[in-house]
């Protein structure tokens, strides 16, 4: 599998001594943020494996789909992720993209992925999106395959008085195997407040992560 287990950074930086107790090898990063630049990518990763960067296209300062065309948001996605990884060289290659898409407009989303990879070919790259969302996808398998990407369902969903309400990872990550063609096409985002002992996939957040411990 690409992705093993990785940790979404929520602020701050990485708690690498918990990380590591976690068997934690990816640290996902939101590409705006201010600290990041290639110098401070190439220390993180004398300390874990793998870096991620995280575009979204949903929330509070992002490009929305509702607004924003597949096209423009693929090149938006790729010029803020080569901006910090494109000065790196070689080491750059092996930096991840997580493009954190929610819309359901499954038409939105092959458009964005088809763009995406004509500016990206080779990128490791995660699409993340809501719980619950394979059965409008099921009929484009072969067209998302072809992308050449890891889904990454949510496994949690707001309901009322609880913001982070459980889904089962096991029927999500049957469901989007099923679309991808096979388990390792897949890295469920996990609650990370309610891993339990064994769990394969990318922890939302390193704050929840701590805060259970």
């Amino acid at each position: 599998m690409a992705l093993q287990r990785g940790v979404w950074i929520d602020g701050g930086d990485p708690a690498y001594h918990v990380l590591a107790d976690a068997l934690v090898t990816l640290v996902l990063f939101d590409v705006r943020d201010p600290r990041l630049n290639p110098a401070y990518i190439s220390d993180v990763l004398t300390k874990v494996e793998r870096v991620g960067l995280f575009v979204c296209s949903q929330g509070e300062g992002w490009p929305d789909a509702k607004t924003t065309s597949p096209a423009d948001w693929a090149k938006f996605a790729y010029q803020k992720i080569q901006a910090l990884v494109g000065p790196m060289g070689d080491k750059g290659k092996s930096i991840r993209a997580c493009l954190n898409c929610e819309t359901h407009d499954v038409q939105w989303i092959l458009r964005m992925l088809s763009a995406w990879r004509r500016h990206s070919p080779h990128r490791v790259t995660v699409w993340s999106m809501e719980a619950n969302q394979a059965d409008i996808f099921a009929a484009h398998a072969l067209e998302l395959r072809q992308r050449s990407i890891i889904a990454g369902p949510q496994c949690y969903v707001v309901v009322p008085g609880d913001p982070m309400a459980r889904v089962e990872s096991g029927h999500e990550v049957a469901a989007w195997s099923n679309i991808m063609g096979g388990a390792d096409r897949v890295a469920p985002f996990l609650d990370g407040a309610k891993l339990g002992h064994w769990w394969e996939g990318i922890a939302f957040t390193q704050g929840r992560l701590i805060g259970a411990q």
